[in-house]
């Protein structure tokens, strides 16, 4: 956020000196010094000071007025707010003139803070690939029973965290009783609300073309969504994964590839020398596919010798992956051997398209937080990070890998070089004005923006945010954060 800051402080300033001076800015000149005394509270009351220091403060006053009249000329002086604060004025008085109890007055379809219209009209009904390109910017949600069938394992982008505490220790959201909260700006995908944005109606289409050329497929290796910190990868990798899910794909979705690092209670030596296995992760990973695609898997048999050899004590002909799945969900000591198998498997179905979806690929070449008596343990000696990590999707014989990038902890963490083409890189761009106006409408329908949406208060997040809608999200939440 800072360096969002720094980095658009001038461009702000200079976009807003000339709006100020036609005004439509920022309030300046006398009006503006009265404004900052209330707020700073450093001018006294004159009734309760003494008739000498009523004096003073008066004589001061007048010795100082010509300074604060040739001040109040400027746009920009050193003592001027910066950005952020003007910007958290504007939020602030949207947010308590919203609070006073005033005159109801009639609502105007035009108006820019007739919010639940202005949602309302950038709502549509569902999802429909065929009309995508003319609801471009436009709203979809999910229902309810559908995010339970879609979304099993959670949306790309979705972090466990600590609840957020005041200084005191208390909750600043004691609805949440779960000791694991999706961050502000992944709220949007737990209200189940996308913004249907140019590029990933572009992606959409490029992956419709490789469905149809199944020889084209086979020869892609993947995608890798890249782009700024905050521009919306897991945004387009959850629309994709919803896509190819409404169209019968075959989905692994693994939305929090950065857990697979550190979050692990337990590992243990693995039968192969010299590596290591999480055997909780392959349970985890296992439950997931089985409650998401369940029926397809049942339809799946079994091609591998490994999966064949590993499901013959069942002595069953006809076994298929979803018997494969079970198998690997009665004991922790099989889970890590039936998960390497699957993602085998994987690789020889043709009854279903599948798509093999990674959010924060780039954390599986991170280094762990696992150790043994020699030191800290790399990734290749994790059995399930190095399987399920591998750029190998010219393997899938009727499949794709697709993988986002993330570096939302400010450490770019980056894949071996020459191992992924410049070809098979995806950019995904920063919003434009009206992406960003559908993100706030967004924003402010589920709560997390109380302010009005004005054409002010719209240039300057984009200003701030770079057009980066998880920037803009924190911009705009900020506030509500530290009530």
């Amino acid at each position: 956020m800072l360096r969002v800051v720094l980095r658009g402080e001038q461009t702000f300033m200079r976009a807003f000196a000339k709006a100020a001076a036609q005004g439509g800015g920022a309030t300046s000149g006398p009006k503006a010094s009265q404004t900052a005394n209330a707020s700073g509270g450093k001018t006294a009351d004159k009734s309760t000071q003494p008739p000498k220091a009523a004096a003073a403060t008066a004589s001061a006053g007048a010795s100082q007025q010509p300074q604060n009249a040739q001040k109040s000329q400027t746009p920009s002086t050193p003592g001027s707010k910066s950005a952020v604060e003007k910007l958290q004025d504007i939020l602030s008085s949207g947010i308590a003139n919203k609070a006073k109890p005033d005159t109801p007055k009639p609502a105007s379809s035009s108006s820019p803070s007739n919010l639940p219209n202005l949602f309302t009209s950038l709502k549509i009904e569902a999802y429909d690939p065929a009309k995508a390109t003319e609801h471009v910017n436009r709203i979809y949600t999910i229902p309810d029973a559908d995010t339970r069938q879609m979304f099993p394992e959670g949306f790309p982008g979705t972090r466990p965290r600590r609840p957020p505490t005041d200084e005191h220790g208390k909750l600043l959201f004691p609805q949440d009783e779960e000791a694991r909260v999706p961050l502000p700006h992944t709220k949007l995908f737990c209200d189940r609300h996308i913004i249907l944005r140019q590029c990933m109606i572009d992606l959409v289409k490029e992956l419709d073309t490789l469905r149809e050329n199944k020889e084209k497929l086979q020869r892609t290796r993947g995608w890798l969504l890249k782009g700024d910190r905050g521009s919306g990868k897991s945004f387009c990798l959850a629309h994709l994964i919803n896509h190819c899910r409404t169209q019968g794909w075959l989905v692994v979705n693994i939305p929090q590839a950065r857990l697979w690092m550190n979050d692990s209670p337990q590992w243990f030596r693995s039968p192969q020398r010299g590596y290591y296995d999480q055997p909780d992760l392959a349970m985890t990973l296992l439950s997931n596919i089985r409650r998401a695609e369940s029926a397809k898997l049942a339809q799946v048999p079994l091609r591998t010798t490994g999966a064949i050899r590993l499901l013959a004590n069942l002595h069953k002909n006809d076994a298929n992956l979803l018997d494969l799945v079970e198998f690997g969900l009665t004991d922790s000591e099989v889970s890590v051997e039936a998960a390497l198998a699957l993602r085998e498997e994987l690789n020889e179905v043709v009854e279903f398209p599948v798509l093999l979806a990674i959010d924060e690929y780039n954390h599986l070449f991170d280094q762990t937080d696992y150790f043994d008596q020699f030191g800290r343990l790399f990734p290749e000696q994790m059995r399930m990070i190095a399987k399920w990590r591998s750029w190998d999707g010219e393997k899938l014989r009727n499949g794709i890998m697709i993988g986002a990038t993330n570096h939302s902890t400010g450490v770019v963490n980056e894949m071996p070089e020459k191992m992924i083409s410049r070809s098979e890189y995806r950019h995904i761009p920063n919003m434009n004005v009206n992406e960003l106006q559908s993100l706030l409408v967004v924003l402010q329908h589920t709560g997390l923006m109380l302010s009005p949406i004005t054409p002010q208060v719209l240039q300057m997040i984009y200003t701030l945010s770079a057009g980066r809608p998880g920037e803009a999200a924190r911009v705009v939440t900020k506030e509500l954060l530290s009530m």
